[in-house]
Protein backbone atom coordinates (compact mmCIF):
# COMPACT_ATOMS: atom_id res chain seq x y z
CA UNK A 1 0.00 0.00 0.00
CA UNK A 2 2.95 2.38 0.53
CA UNK A 3 3.78 1.76 -3.21
CA UNK A 4 0.44 2.88 -3.76
CA UNK A 5 0.87 6.15 -1.87
CA UNK A 6 3.56 6.83 -3.65
CA UNK A 7 2.53 6.16 -6.87
CA UNK A 8 -0.45 8.86 -6.50
CA UNK A 9 1.32 11.42 -4.93
CA UNK A 10 4.30 11.11 -7.84
CA UNK A 11 1.54 10.80 -10.41
CA UNK A 12 0.29 14.19 -8.83
CA UNK A 13 3.77 16.05 -8.75
CA UNK A 14 4.51 14.93 -12.21
CA UNK A 15 1.10 16.73 -13.41
CA UNK A 16 -0.81 13.92 -13.95
CA UNK A 17 -4.61 13.26 -12.99
CA UNK A 18 -5.09 10.45 -10.16
CA UNK A 19 -8.22 8.60 -8.81
CA UNK A 20 -8.69 6.59 -5.31
CA UNK A 21 -8.30 3.78 -7.34
CA UNK A 22 -4.53 4.42 -8.12
CA UNK A 23 -3.92 3.62 -4.40
CA UNK A 24 -4.21 -0.38 -5.11
CA UNK A 25 -1.57 -0.04 -8.56
CA UNK A 26 0.48 -0.26 -5.30
CA UNK A 27 0.17 -4.13 -5.15
CA UNK A 28 2.24 -4.35 -8.47
CA UNK A 29 5.04 -3.67 -6.32
CA UNK A 30 4.28 -5.95 -3.61
CA UNK A 31 7.36 -8.37 -3.37
CA UNK A 32 9.86 -5.15 -3.45
CA UNK A 33 8.28 -3.43 -1.43
CA UNK A 34 7.40 -6.64 1.11
CA UNK A 35 11.70 -6.67 1.06
CA UNK A 36 11.80 -2.89 1.93
CA UNK A 37 9.56 -2.84 4.74
CA UNK A 38 11.27 -6.44 6.20
CA UNK A 39 14.61 -4.60 6.13
CA UNK A 40 12.88 -1.69 8.00
CA UNK A 41 10.71 -3.52 10.31
CA UNK A 42 13.00 -7.07 11.49
CA UNK A 43 15.35 -5.17 13.05
CA UNK A 44 13.09 -3.45 14.40
CA UNK A 45 11.18 -6.36 15.92
CA UNK A 46 14.77 -7.73 17.11
CA UNK A 47 15.68 -4.87 19.14
CA UNK A 48 12.73 -4.40 21.16
CA UNK A 49 12.40 -8.54 21.51
CA UNK A 50 16.60 -7.74 22.74
CA UNK A 51 15.50 -4.91 24.79
CA UNK A 52 12.34 -5.60 26.10
CA UNK A 53 12.64 -9.01 27.19
CA UNK A 54 14.67 -8.25 30.69
CA UNK A 55 12.36 -5.86 31.20
CA UNK A 56 9.38 -8.28 31.24
CA UNK A 57 11.38 -11.08 32.84
CA UNK A 58 12.14 -8.66 35.65
CA UNK A 59 8.81 -7.97 36.06
CA UNK A 60 7.28 -11.48 35.66
CA UNK A 61 10.08 -12.05 38.86
CA UNK A 62 8.48 -10.08 40.92
CA UNK A 63 10.10 -9.55 44.38
CA UNK A 64 13.30 -11.52 44.04
CA UNK A 65 14.34 -8.21 41.95
CA UNK A 66 15.85 -5.62 44.30
CA UNK A 67 15.41 -1.85 43.42
CA UNK A 68 18.84 -1.52 42.20
CA UNK A 69 18.79 -4.27 39.45
CA UNK A 70 15.67 -2.92 38.35
CA UNK A 71 16.88 0.25 38.27
CA UNK A 72 20.27 -1.17 36.38
CA UNK A 73 17.80 -3.18 33.85
CA UNK A 74 15.78 0.14 32.83
CA UNK A 75 18.99 2.04 32.38
CA UNK A 76 20.72 -0.31 30.14
CA UNK A 77 17.78 -0.77 28.34
CA UNK A 78 17.29 3.24 27.93
CA UNK A 79 21.13 3.20 26.92
CA UNK A 80 20.64 0.50 24.54
CA UNK A 81 17.45 1.77 23.17
CA UNK A 82 19.45 5.37 22.43
CA UNK A 83 21.71 3.35 20.85
CA UNK A 84 19.97 1.67 18.32
CA UNK A 85 17.51 4.53 17.60
CA UNK A 86 20.56 6.57 15.91
CA UNK A 87 21.59 3.18 14.30
CA UNK A 88 17.85 3.13 12.96
CA UNK A 89 17.15 6.88 11.89
CA UNK A 90 20.66 6.52 10.15
CA UNK A 91 19.57 3.26 8.06
CA UNK A 92 16.16 4.35 7.89
CA UNK A 93 17.62 7.80 6.26
CA UNK A 94 19.80 5.89 4.18
CA UNK A 95 16.65 3.82 2.42
CA UNK A 96 14.28 6.76 2.76
CA UNK A 97 13.75 7.12 -1.24
CA UNK A 98 13.81 3.46 -1.96
CA UNK A 99 10.03 3.23 -2.26
CA UNK A 100 9.58 5.76 -4.15
CA UNK A 101 12.55 4.03 -6.57
CA UNK A 102 10.77 1.50 -6.71
CA UNK A 103 8.04 2.52 -8.36
CA UNK A 104 8.74 5.68 -10.14
CA UNK A 105 12.17 3.34 -11.93
CA UNK A 106 10.72 0.04 -11.58
CA UNK A 107 13.86 -1.17 -10.03
CA UNK A 108 14.30 -4.11 -7.62
CA UNK A 109 14.74 -3.77 -3.79
CA UNK A 110 18.27 -4.21 -3.04
CA UNK A 111 18.83 -1.96 -6.33
CA UNK A 112 16.72 0.74 -4.84
CA UNK A 113 18.08 0.49 -1.17
CA UNK A 114 21.38 1.06 -2.53
CA UNK A 115 20.51 3.47 -5.49
CA UNK A 116 18.82 5.48 -2.49
CA UNK A 117 21.85 5.21 0.24
CA UNK A 118 23.88 7.14 -2.36
CA UNK A 119 21.65 9.73 -3.54
CA UNK A 120 21.02 10.61 0.17
CA UNK A 121 24.47 10.31 0.83
CA UNK A 122 25.36 12.95 -1.96
CA UNK A 123 22.34 15.01 -0.45
CA UNK A 124 23.25 14.77 3.25
CA UNK A 125 22.59 18.23 4.18
CA UNK A 126 19.71 18.58 2.77
CA UNK A 127 17.85 15.07 3.62
CA UNK A 128 19.09 16.02 7.69
CA UNK A 129 16.82 19.51 7.01
CA UNK A 130 14.20 17.21 5.61
CA UNK A 131 14.16 14.65 8.65
CA UNK A 132 14.65 17.89 11.23
CA UNK A 133 11.24 19.36 9.63
CA UNK A 134 9.65 15.92 9.26
CA UNK A 135 10.59 15.76 13.30
CA UNK A 136 9.33 19.01 14.03
CA UNK A 137 6.25 17.87 12.06
CA UNK A 138 5.65 14.33 13.92
CA UNK A 139 6.14 16.10 17.43
CA UNK A 140 3.56 18.92 16.52
CA UNK A 141 1.16 16.29 15.71
CA UNK A 142 2.12 13.76 18.59
CA UNK A 143 1.15 17.01 20.88
CA UNK A 144 -2.17 17.31 19.05
CA UNK A 145 -2.84 13.97 21.84
CA UNK A 146 -1.75 11.71 18.82
CA UNK A 147 -4.70 12.61 16.24
CA UNK A 148 -2.63 15.03 14.68
CA UNK A 149 0.12 12.55 13.91
CA UNK A 150 -2.48 11.41 10.69
CA UNK A 151 -2.53 14.69 9.39
CA UNK A 152 1.30 15.55 9.20
CA UNK A 153 2.19 12.07 7.82
CA UNK A 154 0.49 13.32 4.18
CA UNK A 155 2.65 16.50 4.79
CA UNK A 156 5.46 14.23 5.45
CA UNK A 157 5.30 11.96 2.67
CA UNK A 158 5.01 14.75 0.25
CA UNK A 159 7.46 16.79 1.93
CA UNK A 160 10.01 13.61 1.40
CA UNK A 161 8.48 13.24 -2.23
CA UNK A 162 9.82 16.32 -3.23
CA UNK A 163 12.79 16.45 -2.15
CA UNK A 164 12.96 12.72 -4.06
CA UNK A 165 11.82 14.44 -7.20
CA UNK A 166 14.26 16.89 -6.58
CA UNK A 167 17.08 14.33 -6.62
CA UNK A 168 15.49 12.17 -9.36
CA UNK A 169 14.06 13.98 -11.94
CA UNK A 170 11.04 13.00 -14.23
CA UNK A 171 12.45 11.08 -16.71
CA UNK A 172 9.99 11.49 -19.88
CA UNK A 173 11.12 7.91 -21.32
CA UNK A 174 9.27 6.06 -18.53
Amino acid sequence: MVCGIYYVYLKRIDGGPVVFDDLWKGFSWWLPGLVVAAFIIVPMLFLYGILYFPLIMAAVMGNHLSESELWSIIGGAFVVDLVFIVIMVCFHTLILFAFPLIVDRKMGAFKAMLTSSKAVWKNLGGIAGLYAVNFVLSLAGGFACGVGIYFVIPIIFAGNLVAYRRIFPADANI
